[in-house]
């Protein structure tokens, strides 16, 4: 439920709902999706969320993973800040390497790109689609981002509940 945005600013809006994280990448195909879980919530700019997905890359292509489907855009005026993403759970994916996760505010799709972090000077690698290569490869990710959004109407599928 969306509380008042206007007057008080000691009570700032506030919503919450569903999101459908979808995993993409340049000419990958996705077998079915095994799950596809996503709460989240928002208090005036801030919007916080927590997925869960679960799926096969059906033809294995070495392009970049994306993850999309959060609610709201990312601010366009914190274009500087990328934010840091927890991963707290994989199971079978293809990859011996550590990884992490940010949200990229450098584009308008608000994607979450999983990366290994560069050791020892070397630059960072984007993880590909092929890391997702079982029928039983999932992860868990949750996070916080800024939002310049004003209409408090949630997008790429997302309700409020």
């Amino acid at each position: 439920v969306k509380k008042s945005t206007e007057g008080n600013s000691k009570f700032p809006g506030y919503q919450q709902g569903a999101l459908i994280p979808v995993l993409t990448g340049e000419g990958a195909t996705w077998g079915p999706y095994y799950a596809q879980q996503g709460t989240w919530s928002r208090v005036g700019q801030t919007v916080l969320f927590s997925m869960y997905v679960a799926a096969e890359n059906t033809n294995t292509l070495d392009v970049l993973l994306e993850i999309v489907g959060l609610p709201y855009a990312v601010s366009d005026s914190a274009s500087s800040v990328f934010y840091s993403i927890t991963v707290g759970y994989i199971s079978k994916l293809n990859t011996p390497d550590l990884f992490t996760a940010y949200l990229d505010p450098l584009t308008a799709s608000s994607r979450i790109i999983l990366v290994k972090p560069g050791l020892n000077g070397a630059a960072r690698q984007s993880l590909n689609c092929s890391i997702f290569n079982d029928p039983d490869s999932r992860i868990m990710l949750s996070g916080h981002y800024i939002t310049d959004d004003t209409t408090w109407t949630p997008q790429n599928g997302a309700t409020v509940s």
